[in-house]
């Protein structure tokens, strides 16, 4: 598995910048829109308007990594003319911005033939936002260029023949190449159509058909957590606190019905060694072992996993 990594920075605030938006009315429309869709789930936003200063000029260190660019498609445009493919493409990777373009004048609507260059020489940061009367299209514009800046987020995946792998590209710069037997796919090659492969919604999976005309999905965070062990950490902790969660609601609901692990235990066809490495978090229990336990204690698998006690008549 071969990896390729950009340099990261981290931040809680998200820095958005719509100085290439020439209206001002519109300009204050994208600004409240990128308070209200992002704050929610991605931090602060910060507004920046001095982007497009730097970046065209040769200073594009002077940049905070990972902005919202905002802007007009004949702003983008115009700027890529200038800088030229080559130093565009070095700077989208020095400073990783995602870009959105809207298309709302005739201006702009005169280089939409040429944006899939311009997409690809952005290392696919280039979102085209074509309905910018469209306050719902707007918000998914807003929705991706954010989502693109996440680790686990996939930008581009492309199938390579020649080492039957697929490379993938996620949002903060990391390249890699997945065989098939580390995605769990190696018993299903034969059944997928490797060259279909394509980036699924807002970069949360990677698409595959299938001969038979189906789908298949492989999540992104998935990918990402098999060449991160930051992430493969984080995934254990989390895994580890859900477990330690589900045993402290399992013994509160055993306690309540007045029974000991082991009367649990045979109600539920389990040892009491099970319940107990159960409640102590050490083992997650399976989803019909869930059921087996909630039928020993006379309740649902929806009041067993519940934070509050189920009443018993």
């Amino acid at each position: 598995m071969n990896t390729t990594q950009q340099p990261t920075a981290e931040s809680s605030d998200v820095i958005v910048d719509v100085g290439g938006v020439r209206e001002s009315r519109f300009r204050h429309r994208l600004t409240d829109l990128s308070h209200e869709v992002l704050e929610p789930t991605y931090g602060r936003v910060r507004a920046s308007g001095d982007f497009w200063e730097f970046f065209v000029r040769d200073v594009p260190s002077t940049l905070p990594e990972g902005a919202l660019v905002l802007a007009d498609l004949s702003t983008v445009m115009d700027a890529y003319r200038r800088v030229g493919p080559l130093r565009w493409l070095a700077r989208t990777r020095a400073t990783r911005p995602s870009f959105v373009a809207f298309v709302r004048t005739e201006r702009d609507r005169r280089w939409t033939a040429l944006v899939d260059d311009v997409v690809r020489m952005s290392d696919m940061r280039l979102n085209v936002c074509n309905d910018a009367s469209n306050l719902s299209v707007i918000r998914d514009c807003l929705s991706w260029a954010a989502a693109a800046q996440r680790p686990d987020t996939v930008l581009a995946v492309t199938f390579d023949v020649h080492q039957d792998v697929l490379a993938v590209q996620f949002g903060d710069g990391l390249t890699a190449s997945f065989r098939w037997d580390q995605v769990g796919l190696a018993d299903a090659r034969a059944e997928l159509v490797a060259e279909s492969a394509s980036v699924g919604a807002q970069g949360t999976c990677v698409e595959l058909a299938t001969r038979e005309g189906g789908s298949l999905e492989i999540d992104s965070a998935a990918l990402r957590a098999l060449v991160d062990q930051n992430l493969r950490n984080r995934q254990a902790d989390v895994a580890r606190n859900v477990s330690q969660e589900v045993g402290v609601r399992i013994r509160a609901v055993r306690k309540a019905a007045g029974l000991t692990q082991a009367e649990l235990g045979r109600r539920a066809g389990l040892d009491q060694a099970m319940v107990s490495r159960i409640e102590r978090g050490l083992q997650r229990p399976r989803v019909d072992t869930l059921r087996r336990i909630a039928h020993g204690v006379g309740v649902s698998i929806a009041e067993l996993l519940d934070a509050g006690l189920p009443s018993h008549a």
